[in-house]
């Protein structure tokens, strides 16, 4: 293997080629489906992505003596470092296109007589399955380009024997366990999993009309291989048994059913148009989410989907492709039951997009942070959601506010507001709205449905794992604290609409003169919206200072202040900015709830606590010593 660079990631190259005498190449295709089935039969399904992914891309390699000291000292260094893997199936000459692979001693042949590869005619052939990022190489590795759509000028330089490949970014599944044939000749066998953003996922480039049958539904567009086993006798039933006490009966659940049809058989590819037909029909119907009409051998047409949400395709050479599918018949979605609405309450339903939206409070401001599980950044109803490694648990519903919750787990990327709960660097809850949408193929999604409003609780940390507990917003309602407790303390919230201080006109502003850390020098301190007026020390303990807006908006919370003098004072901060403050900022005093801080204010009319209530219980208890006689 051979270091390189991706986009900025250091990855390995493995650009050794297949050994297809070893072992046929095998790649299995998965779009990312859910499918809940009712026991009557009845389904929904959904898809949570616009792409295929490559699950699994397996291959045999045959090694030389330099190759294999490079690909043995590059698995020492693996580690958790991605490979880009060539589809070698799907390899052509850089002029006319045509498939290679090789045999046992590493001969270079052709798909179609199997002579070595040498010269050809330019028929420049698309890959049949393309990922946007390709390999174009000598064969002795002399030079070579790791390069993404559309084609490089600095590949002018290659030979037109030159072999040009798609490329799978992933990591390998398993660590290959490699097999001395000679001193000089390695051989190992390779199991590698696609695991790159949704811009190289693997798709196909077909763009032929389909056939639609006479209610409008696309045809299955190949015939099975009768050479092969075809099974089209069998039938689907939703039956549930279970073992119930010690008798030798199970109890049986059944709801009375069409039913389901089943078809399974091997359809070939012979060209490399046809593997790209089938790609792009399995694409278009989300893998088993939507319905089409195929052949049964005996019944005739019939309406079904796919039986499974992988294509699995093994390449018996460079054109000719071998895959085993089957199909499940669809006979409620042929015949609606009533009260069922297709794509709105019972199959194919529109695609899935998670949204979360965590939201807390800073001083003045709301900072609000957007991320989506989705495999790509969206735009719901206007707002940018960011992908993320999020999700959610199901979403437990009761009566009972507090018993409303729901498990999340992230990643702990950079910028994860979970994060700032431990260690706590938050000043104020952390509240989270969940959301979902329906996106096109653009990443657009016109509105959002809110699912769930709640406040996050304490993370737990698993190494880079990040889960915690999210608890309804109405759980509040729960809490045994009164609105107003009679005490001389105030009850209310400083600047809020009930207490009545306009937070505007006891604003401060004041520019950075030294920053450390934790303390902000000022100077030329103002009153912005109001007289001038002497500060004491301390003054601004527990206020808050703010500077930047929108993503660069900061607050913290202020510890204590020195006594203003010549327009300078220095404020004590509970916490670092994240980000260097520059320039003028804004900081608040704080009020302590006692009746000489609301005077200062001008507020005292509206003291929301009770002020001739004594701090302590004036009333004093006899003391009462039990005495204790001993034993005789």
């Amino acid at each position: 293997m051979i270091p390189t660079n991706l986009r900025g990631e250091d990855v390995f190259l493995l650009p050794y080629l297949a050994n297809w005498a070893a072992e046929k190449p095998a790649l299995t295709l998965e779009a990312n489906a859910s499918i809940t089935r009712s026991l009557g039969g009845i389904e929904s399904r959904e898809t949570a992505a616009h792409t295929l992914r490559a699950t699994s891309f397996k291959c045999s390699l045959f090694l030389r003596a330099d190759e294999s000291a490079a690909f043995r000292a590059a698995l020492r260094q693996l580690g958790s470092t991605r490979v880009l893997m060539p589809l070698w199936p799907l390899a052509h000459r850089l002029v006319d296109g045509r498939i290679i692979y090789t045999d046992a001693a590493g001969n270079i042949l052709t798909a179609p007589d199997g002579a070595i590869y040498i010269a050809g005619v330019n028929l420049a052939a698309p890959s049949p399955v393309q990922t946007s990022l390709w390999l174009t190489m000598e064969r002795d590795l002399s030079l070579w380009e790791v390069h993404e759509d559309p084609l490089p000028e600095q590949l002018a330089s290659f030979s037109e024997r030159a072999l040009r490949v798609p490329l799978l970014l992933g990591v390998l599944k398993k660590l290959p366990d490699p097999v001395a044939l000679n001193r000089n000749l390695l051989g190992a066998s390779i199991e590698f999993e696609d695991t790159a953003p949704a811009i190289f996922a693997p798709r196909s480039a077909d763009d032929t009309a389909e056939e639609i049958d006479g209610a409008g539904r696309p045809v299955f567009p190949f015939a099975p291989n009768w050479a092969d086993e075809v099974r089209a006798g069998g039938v689907s039933y939703e039956i549930e048994r279970e073992q119930i006490g010690e008798g030798r009966t199970p109890a049986t659940t059944y709801y009375p059913q069409p039913h389901a049809r089943v078809l399974q058989a091997q359809f070939n590819t012979f060209s490399h148009a046809e593997l790209a037909r089938l790609v792009a029909f399995f694409h278009r119907r989300r893998g088993p989410v939507e319905l089409f009409a195929v052949n049964h051998p005996h019944d005739g047409p019939i309406v079904a989907r796919f039986a499974k949400k992988t294509l699995d395709l093994t390449f018996a050479n460079g054109r000719i492709t071998h895959t085993r599918i089957d199909f499940l018949e669809l006979p409620h979605e042929a015949a609606p039951p009533v009260g069922e609405t297709p794509g709105v309450t019972m199959g194919a339903l529109p695609r899935r997009a998670q949204l979360f939206r965590f939201t807390y409070g800073l001083g003045t401001q709301q900072v609000v942070y957007r991320c989506t599980g989705y495999e790509r950044n969206l735009v719901a109803a206007g707002e940018l959601y960011l992908a993320q490694k999020i999700e959610h648990g199901d979403i437990t519903e009761s009566l009972e506010p507090e018993q409303t919750k729901v498990k999340l787990t992230a990643s702990a990327w950079e910028g994860n507001p979970l994060m700032l709960l431990d260690p706590p660097r938050l000043e104020g809850p952390l509240k989270l709205e969940i959301l979902r949408c329906s996106p096109d193929e653009n990443g657009l999604a016109e509105t959002a449905q809110l699912r769930f409003a709640g406040r996050v609780g304490k993370p737990n940390f698993d190494g880079p794992k990040i889960t915690c507990e999210v608890a309804h917003l109405l759980a509040d309602l729960q809490n045994n604290v009164p609105d107003m407790i009679v005490q001389a303390d105030c009850n209310l919230e400083f600047g809020s609409l009930v207490c009545g201080v306009l937070l505007s006109t006891w604003t401060f502003t004041g520019a950075v003169a030294a920053y450390d850390g934790a303390a902000l020098a000022l100077t030329g301190v103002v009153r912005a919206g109001g007289a001038a007026m002497e500060l004491a020390a301390g003054w601004f303990a527990r206020g808050r200072v703010e500077f930047g807006d929108g993503d660069g908006f900061q607050s913290r919370s202020i510890l204590s202040s020195t006594a203003l003098a010549g327009g300078s004072l220095t404020l004590t901060l509970s916490q670092p900015f994240d980000l260097p403050p520059a320039g003028t900022v804004k900081f608040y005093p704080a009020c302590d709830g006692s009746p000489s801080r609301c005077q200062v204010f001008q507020n005292f009319q509206r003291y929301g606590g009770f002020p001739f209530v004594p701090v302590g219980n004036p009333a004093l208890k006899p003391i009462k010593k039990d005495t204790s006689q001993g034993k005789k």
